[in-house]
């Protein structure tokens, strides 16, 4: 067997395997989720604030274009093929560190592609602090210019294109950014802006390979931005682990700086094994931990409309940033989550402290429907794992995010955050501001569309949810417990804030919260839609805080502080309308 059968089999055995300042100051000193200002390259996010669309470069160190060759100079006038994105390529020794242009026109590169998980078509080097490499779309006169140029993987009838072996365990990433494979290569200070990646099958990019033995954990930052992701396809014979337009293996920054960072992204029609009405596996970004801790993510601003869920698989997932995104799983009747587990424990990951959150956003679920899988649905908004030993161990902040369940069937699984009780997630819960909206009453197995245990919250208050049809459960215990045989049901919010209290945990939840159904605007498109109407319950009846002492605010993702929720691009005929571009996280 030749290396690369080798890695192809080794990769087969791993398938199986605000307003709230205060808190975010915690969480940037806590989780290294934000990159100091002085350090960030001039030219590629501006300053003091982060947007994630305000590229401003107008020239490029080499170009590239769909008519190049690689045995040009790489200027406008004479730039080079993609082949120069391979790491056999002469030319390739000279991007770390430099700005790439990619000229405008598709760029077919599925006769490159490879049959294993972490060798992409293309490979693209990591830079320094001081000098990140960018690769963006630019236009003809060789500036930068969003999503002009196209990676299109799709050949020879096969979704991932073609490969010695045709379909099989895997098929390879577009692009990669894993630092080992076929050669070791610096990691971190990159930044992937604009670009339209089609035609892909289980990856479109990969960034990172420690879970799989394929590169080393990630320590610099990497960005990618005003991207899109759409056209991904299943082969028979494909295999059927987690497929995903972004697959972000294990970070870890230094304290006090970014990780990865997916912003301002569009997400659309995607399709995995499953089909078009089942989002079973199929992720628009997938956050990896496993074997290796995984920290330092933010994933913000982006839209995902049938294109799966932004999830974190695994154990070992901690300070996490996930905000500002629109997702409308609304086209499955199977699988039909929006944000899903990322949870922190299980296995032998213990003693995690990063701190993570998961705000303003907007999830539109088809709630727990028949054939969902014997039943497994996963939730909109979920923080732990089944079985013993898992558990969410660090502070975890849930607040103004809308969920809507618009199927006929039963409710969704809001959010599930057990954490674990004999370490720093006891008492760290932070859940207020929701809104829950949903024309179904019940929820997926009767787990509640709430679970949590009893001395899991520290604050637990001013959410709207449906006057009937909702519960809450509580789990005795996340550090062994099983969702199957282990929980109690509560049909209000005050015999289950009388349980929590009298188990030992805080008294108050769900005191300021308000059962209604609330009234939305109904005008724009996408998250617009679900800002809520004058007059409607929840208008004013939030706190910035989640206590009487917060400054009131409304409740829901358009609450406390929002100005943009999804991407702010157009891309063809479909228009993404939000009204701001997005702001990020300063730095205390």
């Amino acid at each position: 067997m030749g290396m690369k059968g080798a890695k192809a089999s080794r990769h087969k055995v791993h398938s199986l395997a605000t307003r709230v300042d205060l808190s975010r100051r915690d969480f940037i000193k806590q989780s290294a989720l934000l990159v100091g200002v002085s350090a960030m390259p001039l030219g590629i996010l501006s300053l003091p604030s982060r947007r994630a669309h305000a590229q401003t470069l107008t020239t490029f160190d080499y170009y590239i274009s769909p008519t190049g060759t690689d045995s040009n100079p790489g200027t406008l006038a004479s730039p080079w093929a993609i082949t120069s994105l391979q790491v056999s390529n002469t030319n390739w020794s000279k991007l770390a560190g430099k700005r790439i242009g990619l000229l405008p026109g598709t760029y077919n590169v599925g006769s490159m592609m490879e049959n294993d998980a972490s060798t992409g078509a293309l490979q693209i080097p990591g830079g320094s602090s001081s000098s990140w490499t960018y690769l963006a779309s630019a236009d003809a006169s060789g500036n930068y210019s969003p999503r002009t140029a196209t990676l299109n993987a799709f050949a020879n009838g096969l979704y991932g294109g073609f490969h010695s072996t045709g379909p099989g365990v895997y098929d390879g990433p577009i692009l990669s950014h894993v630092g080992r494979w076929p050669k070791p290569y610096p990691l971190g200070y990159l930044t992937l802006d604009g670009i339209v990646f089609t035609g892909f099958s289980y990856k479109g990019i990969r960034i990172g390979g420690a879970s799989s033995g394929d590169g080393p954990v990630i320590t610099g930052p990497v960005t990618v931005q005003n991207c899109e992701f759409t056209g991904q396809g299943f082969n028979t014979g494909d295999g059927q682990d987690n497929g995903n337009s972004i697959w972000v293996d294990p970070f870890q920054p230094p304290i006090g700086q970014q990780g990865c960072l997916v912003t301002n992204c569009w997400f659309h029609d995607n399709v995995w094994e499953g089909g078009a009405t089942s989002a079973d596996h199929l992720n628009a970004i997938i956050a990896f931990g496993f074997t290796t801790e995984c920290y330092g993510l933010e994933f913000c601003y982006n839209t995902v409309v049938k294109s799966g869920s932004i999830y974190g698989k695994e154990g070992g997932i901690s300070g996490v940033n996930v905000h500002h995104n629109y997702i409308d799983a609304t086209a499955y009747a199977v699988y039909s989550g929006c944000i899903a587990d990322f949870m922190s424990g299980g296995g032998t990951f213990n003693g995690l402290t990063h701190p993570s959150s998961f705000h303003h956003n907007v999830c539109l679920s088809s709630g727990s429907g028949a054939g969902s899988s014997g039943g497994m649905m996963f939730p909109t908004l979920r923080q732990t794992a089944y079985g013993s030993g898992y558990g969410w161990q660090t502070p975890v902040t849930i607040y103004n995010n809308t969920v809507v369940c618009v199927g006929a069937n039963t409710g969704a699984m809001v959010f599930d955050a057990a954490c674990a009780q004999d370490n720093s997630g006891l008492g760290q819960l932070r859940a207020f501001n929701n809104i829950y909206a949903s024309n179904a009453g019940g929820s997926w197995n009767n787990y509640g569309n709430f679970l949590t245990t009893v001395k899991s919250p520290a604050v637990w208050d001013y959410n709207l949810f449906p006057s009937s049809g909702v519960t809450w459960a509580i789990v005795p215990d996340a550090n062994n417990f099983s969702l199957c045989t282990s929980h109690s049901l509560y049909t209000s919010a005050a015999s289950f804030a009388s349980a929590v209290a009298v188990g030992g945990g805080i008294a108050g939840i769900e005191a300021h919260s308000v059962a209604a159904a609330p009234k939305f605007t109904n005008t724009g498109s996408y998250a617009e839609l679900y800002k809520l109407a004058s007059g409607s319950a929840g208008v004013g009846q939030g706190s910035s805080d989640g206590t009487p002492s917060g400054t009131p605010c409304d409740l829901g993702a358009w609450g406390n502080g929002a100005t943009q929720i999804g991407c702010n691009f157009t891309s063809g005929a479909q228009t993404i309308n939000t009204p701001m571009p997005p702001t990020l996280l300063k730095v205390a």
